[in-house]
């Protein structure tokens, strides 16, 4: 028997945050929402089954980016520091410069500065992820958003979750 909550919230789960890029779905500022579900079920020996997705769903419908790449928000200081960094830790792999233009955005568009926050810092440098500081990693997304030719303003970004997944990435003019 079918729980009829159980399908519009299976219906939620399925649009939410669909990006087009791929077969799988995406689910935009649900990082912590879904973790909290993750530390519940190992912590009660439960497993994440279709109501804890959908209910992670759920949430990322009601909520998502606010600002834009283009809304200025990082520093042209940050970005140079960004370049320092990248000119040091990252030419080793990256000899031609981050991903940018056309490349950058069918791999990125539609996603959040934390997407690109965590997966740099999750996977680079390739023989240390993880291993630069919080700050050497939030520099380098500003070296990144300069690269792709973004808009400086006079407030540097953080390496807050909140404020990174509330920073959407996109073309100039809106989604695409």
């Amino acid at each position: 028997m079918s729980d009829p909550g159980l399908r519009s919230s299976s219906s939620a789960l399925a649009s939410a945050g669909q990006s087009g890029r791929s077969s799988a779905p995406r689910y935009e500022g649900t990082t912590k929402t879904l973790a909290a579900a993750v530390l519940l079920c190992a912590v009660f020996g439960f497993t994440a089954g279709p109501r804890v997705l959908a209910w992670c769903a759920a949430g990322a419908a009601q909520t998502g980016p606010t600002r834009s790449v283009w809304d200025r928000v990082y520093s042209k200081d940050q970005a140079d520091r960004g370049d320092a960094v990248y000119q040091q830790e990252c030419t080793r792999c990256h000899n031609q410069g981050p991903t940018t233009g056309v490349t950058f955005m069918n791999i990125w568009n539609g996603r959040t500065a934390d997407d690109l926050f965590q997966m740099v810092k999750n996977t680079m440098p390739q023989d240390g992820p993880g291993r630069l500081t919080r700050k050497n990693y939030i520099d380098l997304l500003a070296y990144t958003f300069k690269a792709n030719e973004f808009p400086a303003g006079d407030a540097e970004l953080t390496a807050e979750s909140e404020q990174l997944q509330g920073i959407r990435i996109e073309p100039k003019g809106g989604s695409k």
